[in-house]
């Protein structure tokens, strides 16, 4: 059964949260910006369903915990988009925007797009700590998480002008390593579980969401892109390294695995690294060659990162249950440091000179690896305070029991049907009938006593 403290924790969070953000909605006089156009609706309805369908089932590889992965990506991505119109106008500059509206804050199609935003780089965290927290710890982690990427957006984005248009920085990188620093705290008990594990339909439903974000990524890029041409370069370099991450899965992965088979945790992630390393520069003219070139290397990457990198994380105590490293972090880096170079190779923030239409004035390498850096030491910070905070939660009984975790069955009420994790356990038990009379018992169907055995005398 599920913990009162949690209980009573969680219901008070979300209300307390969704107090806050009405009252401060309507005290601070939001209201529309009345613009919208066929395209960026195009735009924001594709980025709705990444967020809310292809983060919470990619996370579905979990044979156990499946209703957790779309539940919890349902519920708290929907209140981190309402806390980030707060958290983005406390923080970017809001109060401005106000004033130069007559003491009104219009609120845009951007802006709601921001919260998509930012509830992807809460998603990505979530994978790191999936199946080891409670509701009320994810919640603490969603809140200190909004105001935290804000934080690192107003730093990195603003103060230091870095370009990052598809979030490579701000929203993968950032949310990778906030989840590696949070889940840190939350982590015991956790390694070598017996449910930390996928079944054949778990894996099905996980490659569901890979395939969705796979195919919508591209809008994801372009969402902000601006004008026509930075849009195409956006659709077009992103469309083409995803591909090319997907022929990296196809070449590496069976001669990383001892098996020589495909490793369908691989096939999950890998594929999307080509998206992720086209995070930052996306939208500048690197040639579509080198947008192949940079996806191959990042799907080469992730499939290392599972084999080799993640083992020895987990030694050190940094148990990521989705990888998040390996698919955001990683690759996430390795996307700000190929701006580095093309800043650098497209006249590194020269306004005059003959390259200057093709990167952006006053955006140099050096500001571009500077907000790298930012990113990465906020996101550790940050990522630490949130984990600090679970443990309080944890001291409180507000909490997952080492047997509670990588499972649905103490937080969501969960059908007592026969299901193929039964018949699994029962055929390599040796006791089919059993399992399968308990389970109609379970559901509540009225099942005969057993008829006596009769002893064969061999005559048919």
């Amino acid at each position: 059964m599920p913990s009162n403290t949690d209980m009573k924790v969680f219901t008070a969070g979300v209300v307390v949260v969704q107090s806050f953000v009405i009252a401060m909605l309507g005290g601070l006089n939001f209201g529309y910006s009345f613009h919208i156009d066929a395209q960026g609706y195009g735009f924001f309805r594709d980025v709705n369903i990444m967020i809310f369908f292809g983060f919470g089932f990619l996370m579905t590889f979990l044979h156990r915990h499946g209703l957790a992965a779309v539940g919890y990506c349902f519920i708290i991505s929907a209140l981190v988009v309402e806390l980030s119109l707060v958290a983005g106008y406390l923080l970017n500059n809001g109060a401005a925007v106000r004033s130069e509206n007559g003491g009104r804050f219009p609120v845009s199609l951007e802006n709601l797009l921001e919260g998509l935003f930012c509830a992807g780089a809460v998603m990505i965290s979530f994978g790191a700590v999936l199946g080891k927290v409670s509701p009320s710890q994810l919640l603490v982690l969603a809140v200190v998480e909004t105001f935290a990427f804000w934080v690192n957006f107003r730093l990195a984005a603003v103060e230091l002008g870095a370009h990052d248009v598809g979030g490579g920085m701000v929203i993968h990188s950032f949310g990778a390593y906030f989840g590696l620093a949070a889940t840190w705290f939350v982590s015991k008990g956790a390694s070598n579980h017996k449910d930390e594990k996928a079944i054949y339909s778990s894996d099905l439903f996980s490659l569901a969401g890979t395939i969705f974000l796979f195919v919508l990524w591209p809008s994801f890029q372009a969402a902000v892109a601006g004008e026509e041409e930075r849009q195409f370069m956006a659709v077009s370099n992103t469309f083409v390294s995803l591909c090319s991450s997907t022929l990296a899965f196809a070449a590496v992965s069976r001669f990383l695995e001892g098996s020589g088979k495909f490793d369908p945790v691989h096939m999950q992630n890998a594929t999307l690294a080509g998206g992720v390393v086209m995070g930052v520069c996306g939208d500048m003219e690197m040639g579509l060659h080198g947008a192949m070139a940079a996806g191959f290397l990042s799907g080469t990457l992730s499939c290392v990162g599972f084999t080799w990198v993640q083992p020895k994380l987990e030694h050190l105590g940094v148990h990521d249950t989705c990888g998040v490293h390996n698919l955001h972090g990683l690759p996430g880096v390795l996307s700000a440091l190929l701006a580095v170079l093309v800043v650098a190779m497209s006249g590194n923030g020269c306004e005059s000179c003959e390259l200057a239409d093709k990167g952006f004035p006053g955006v140099t390498a050096q500001i571009q690896l500077y907000a790298l850096l930012v990113t990465l030491a906020v996101a550790l910070a940050s990522g630490a305070f949130a984990g600090l905070l679970m443990m309080v939660l944890t001291s409180l009984g507000a909490r997952l029991d080492s047997s509670q975790m990588f499972s649905d069955e103490d937080v969501f009420q969960v059908s007592k049907v026969m299901c193929e994790a039964h018949l699994a356990a029962a055929i390599g038990q040796g006791d089919l009938a059993t399992v399968i009379r308990q389970s109609l018992q379970d559901s509540g169907s009225k099942v005969a006593p057993p008829e006596p055995v009769k002893e064969s005398n061999g005559v048919s």
